[in-house]
């Protein structure tokens, strides 16, 4: 399994630049593959996405949005490509995911609606650990709670501590409040062991 997400990253991430509509997008195909299932299943009113990047994964949860009718993408990054998609489903929020001020944006935003959300900025460790405290409040239970590239020791051993170590943390603490769904087992090839399932019954859109 190593081996494959090395050659991926190394053949596909860094030479070819996968992209979605266009847009470049820095996601495994087969966690694309969950997350429409996902999305399709549980229909939450909201995606929180910390790491928009070029926008390729918002425009991609926008995407599976329109075809179902229902949702919206809102989009958090420090830092803003020129020329990020555009689409009715998508809001973008300009800062640091864990800024208090960014934050309570996000909160008066989701509001009381259903939500899901996506961790996917900066892995350091520390910083993941800080976007868990912080956004799992706003998860709905029945839905989800995704921290992406746990995996990311298979690619650079000695990057210290990341996702899968914030993870951990987090689960000591809040473990009885999430079930970790077995979804790379499911798609075999998978950036991340992070599917937090939020215990409890998913709200009536």
């Amino acid at each position: 399994m190593r081996n494959d997400v090395r050659k991926y990253y190394a053949k596909w991430m860094a030479q070819r630049k996968p992209k979605w509509m266009g847009i470049e997008i820095k996601k495994y195909p087969s966690d694309m593959i969950a997350y429409q299932q996902i999305i399709y299943d549980l229909r939450p009113d909201i995606l929180v996405e910390c790491g928009t990047s070029h926008g390729g994964s918002a425009l991609y949860f926008a995407n599976i949005f329109n075809i179902i009718g229902h949702g919206e993408v809102i989009t958090i990054d420090n830092r803003k490509e020129p020329y990020l998609p555009r689409h009715k489903r998508i809001y973008y929020v300009e800062g640091s995911s864990v800024d208090s001020a960014v934050v309570e944006q996000v909160k008066v935003m989701v509001g009381d609606k259903s939500c899901m959300v996506s961790l996917d900025s900066s892995h350091e460790g520390e910083h993941v650990y800080k976007e868990l405290l912080i956004y799992h409040e706003l998860v709905t239970p029945g839905q989800y709670m995704i921290v992406e590239d746990t995996n990311v020791h298979e690619i650079h051993p000695n990057f210290g501590e990341g996702p899968g170590e914030a993870v951990e943390k987090f689960l000591a603490g809040y473990g009885d409040h999430y079930e970790q769904v077995a979804w790379k087992d499911e798609i075999l090839l998978s950036c991340t062991d992070a599917w937090l399932l939020k215990k409890g019954t998913t709200r009536e859109s």
